[in-house]
């Protein structure tokens, strides 16, 4: 249950982080958006790369480099530009269960990299 908050807070964080789009600016080719499929992994390895990148910073480690080093690796490993992956967050922004669905598996995904719970 607290993973799932957890996963929550994140998702939230990631939507207002890559949603802040002034009001009146479309991005650039709006209708081009990483597929459901892809933005399943895209944002399972930011959902992993934000908990090594807090873990860093607790540690006292320099966040900003952290959190450009893992973004870099992110969007190189996928083959995407973080333009890329606003403008997917903005065009799922306004196709909400699609989105839904989207963070369903994200969270399926983490669930199964976290492995079992322990047995209350």
């Amino acid at each position: 249950m607290r993973f799932r908050i957890l996963i929550s807070g994140a998702c939230l964080l990631v939507l207002t982080t890559f949603c802040n789009n002034p009001k009146g600016t479309e991005p650039k080719n709006a209708d081009k958006h990483l597929t459901p499929k892809q933005m399943v992994g895209v944002l399972v390895d930011i959902h992993l790369a934000e908990g090594a990148i807090r873990d860093k910073q607790n540690q006292g480690q320099p966040f900003d480099y952290y959190t450009n080093y893992y973004y870099s690796g992110i969007f190189k490993k996928h083959g995407i530009t973080k333009e890329d992956l606003n403008q997917s967050m903005l065009y799922y922004k306004d196709n909400l269960k699609t989105l839904e669905v989207i963070y369903s598996r994200v969270v399926d995904s983490l669930s199964r990299l976290q492995g079992p719970s322990p047995k209350q």
